[in-house]
């Protein structure tokens, strides 16, 4: 009778200890201190049961200390998926962000990056100045930066792109923009450390008649080398605007030019280049994406889009202009670059002949060694948005998640004028994913543009940009002209769905 009792016991306490229980055969597996069910035990919601990973929790699904996996409290399950649906914002990140923006009235974000403790870092302007904002994580102003509020630079200036630079454990904040002089304008790069405080900065005015302009930046990792691209004019030289290209080191409280070498003066007499963003290839080489015009057309009238790559011996070589199926002969440029998981070269911008339409455009690379389109990306080398008669959809920005899709952030342009921050989401062949936001796209219902994007480490994704109304919202050649009541946008986007 006494053994029967002892049986009984410990059965009972099996099944309240179940994962140590010997009578069920139970093989829990631990990884990073978790013990995690075994296929013996009932697996809940949340759960996908494999022989080499049992009762492994779905994709951003977290595991509880009851030994239950949930999703997140604003994620949904899609069971067949077996994945934790995120919706399209992070809505109280991006509730902060707006309160914070209405202290800065008169100001637009252009570019933003994000430091090694997740704080975020955006660059743009404020009441016609070069400003530099940090946040905290959760969208909160980060008060331990420019004495709580925003560094601007001294003058009249504008910043278009950011990047946290990492010497001897110091992530040095840098951003590149223009400063004006009269009625002319010059390159500007200015340095700061982490506490907001201006270190270095250096102009390019080669002569009181040029004009130049950095509109993208890259940190070049093996070497620590800061590359900036834009444009240069010079009245001397046959009234022609050159590729701009900029190649720096920075050693504490000091900026070091070095020479850049190559094609970098094309265009015939009245023509214009310039390279509006970088991407860093695996050997150190740099692409450079931009857009050329020749003579008889503008900086933003008939253009081509153009390719350049600057070596790790810093000299430049024209990889294209081209004109594969799909591509307009004039009225293409591109404005975003960066790599996939096998270090492919993908591009954005727009495409479009006529002045009252043109599409936004994602190409790529067929190879990561080759220049030249993969003619079976999206239809015959390109993607391009069908936004209807009278409306112009172009991308500024581009980023590539952890799947291979492609983010693109840029703006709508309506027949009536007003325009709309828009984000286009692709799969890696170049089709829409139906899976963001349900139709592939997004267009914020307010006068809105996107200028700026950042992939973050959990593939969530940060969108710089502005509000506008009217001519403000009309991009000249620096970007997008400022609105005396716009207010920047700093939004953070949700993982995308795997599939």
């Amino acid at each position: 009778m006494m053994t029967k009792k002892i049986l009984i016991i410990s059965f009972s306490l099996c099944l309240f200890f179940l994962s140590s229980c010997s009578l069920f055969n139970n093989t829990s597996n631990s990884r990073a201190g978790t013990k995690y069910l075994s296929p013996q035990a009932s697996c809940g919601d949340g759960y996908v049961n494999t022989p080499s990973s049992p009762c492994v929790c779905y994709t951003r699904a977290v595991l509880q200390s009851n030994g239950l996996c949930s999703c997140p409290s604003t994620y949904t399950l899609n069971a067949e998926l077996k994945e934790c649906i995120a919706p399209t914002f992070d809505t109280a990140f991006n509730a902060k962000t707006a309160d914070v923006a209405n202290d800065f009235v008169q100001s637009k974000g252009n570019d933003v990056a994000v430091q090694s403790d997740g704080k975020i870092v955006m660059v743009g302007s404020y009441k016609d100045k070069l400003a530099i904002w940090r946040f905290n994580a959760d969208g909160s102003l980060d008060t331990s930066f420019a004495a709580g509020s925003a560094y601007t630079y001294s003058s009249t200036s504008a910043g278009n792109a950011v990047k946290i630079l990492k010497k001897n454990s110091i992530e040095y904040i840098i951003a590149v923009g223009n400063i004006k002089a009269g009625t002319n304008e010059h390159m500007l790069i200015v340095v700061l450390d982490p506490s907001g405080k201006l270190l270095a900065q250096d102009v390019y005015a080669n002569t009181s008649s040029s004009w130049s302009n950095a509109y993208g930046m890259i940190i070049r990792s093996t070497t620590s080398e800061i590359i900036v691209t834009g444009y240069r004019y010079e009245a001397t030289t046959s009234n022609k605007t050159s590729l701009g290209v900029w190649v720096y080191n920075f050693n504490p409280n000091t900026l070091s030019k070095i020479t850049v070498a190559g094609d970098i003066t094309s265009p015939a007499a009245g023509g214009s280049l310039y390279g509006s963003s970088l991407a860093v290839k695996p050997s150190g080489a740099v692409v450079i994406v931009g857009a050329g015009s020749t003579p008889d057309g503008t900086l933003k009238g008939c253009e081509k889009m153009n390719i350049w790559e600057l070596s790790v011996q810093n000299t430049v070589t024209k990889k294209l202009p081209v004109s594969p199926i799909n591509i307009a002969d004039c009225g293409t440029a591109s404005w975003g670059v960066a790599l996939d998981s096998e270090d492919t070269v993908t591009f954005n911008g727009k495409n479009g002949t006529d002045a009252n339409t043109s599409s936004l455009a994602v190409w790529k690379m067929s190879s990561p060694t080759l220049y030249s389109i993969d003619q079976s990306f999206a239809d015959n080398g390109s993607f391009l948005s069908d936004p209807g008669t009278g409306i112009k959809e172009e991308a500024y920005a581009i980023a590539v998640d952890k799947n291979d899709k492609i983010i693109n952030v840029g703006k709508r342009t309506n027949a009536d004028g007003t325009s709309n921050l828009l984000v286009i989401v692709t799969k890696k062949t170049g089709s829409i994913d139906a899976n963001f936001n349900s139709s592939g796209q997004y267009v914020d219902s307010s006068s809105s543009f996107g200028l700026g994007l950042s992939r973050q480490n959990d593939d969530s994704l940060l969108v710089a940009g502005g509000t506008c109304s009217g001519q403000a919202c009309v991009p000249d050649s620096v970007g997008i002209v400022n609105d005396p009541n716009g207010k920047f946008i700093l939004l953070k986007l949700n993982p995308l769905v795997s599939q």
